[in-house]
């Protein structure tokens, strides 16, 4: 599997059905990352299912997959991925950011790649066989 996947432990917060403000408070490390072994013994105590870690991250990464497929199914396309004009256009005026902005077409680029989407963004079949979605 490959480690650079991006986005399961979020997937795997929203779909056990956690808060995402409990899984950062008590998930997360130091770096704010959040901690996906915290997560595995969480689900194991209350489903009593005994996931690994690796079963986590594949199921993670299974609906990520599905979601992108049924976007493309339903006629979605890389230029849908989009964010607001005052994200990508409008320096933020306070904050950590200010000043900036948000390059979203580098971003997407190196986000397509790293979950071995085309870069159009849509999920290569090495990914699709690999997770059972072909």
């Amino acid at each position: 599997m490959r480690d650079l996947a991006i986005g399961w432990p979020k997937v795997v917060i929203d779909s056990a059905g956690l808060c995402i403000f409990f899984a950062v408070r008590n998930l997360a490390s130091k770096d704010l990352g959040v901690a996906p072994v915290g997560i595995l013994e969480y689900l194991n105590a209350a489903t009593g299912a005994g996931y690994t870690l690796e079963e986590l991250k594949q199921a993670g990464e299974r609906v990520i997959n599905a979601e992108r497929m049924f976007l493309v199914r339903a006629g979605f396309t890389a230029k849908d991925d989009s964010l607001p004009r005052r994200l990508t256009e409008e320096p933020s005026p306070t904050g950590p950011a200010k000043g900036m902005v948000c390059h979203l077409p580098e971003m997407l680029g190196e986000y397509y790649q790293v979950q071995g989407w085309t870069e159009d963004g849509v999920p290569g079949e090495e990914i699709l066989n690999r997770l059972g979605l072909a």
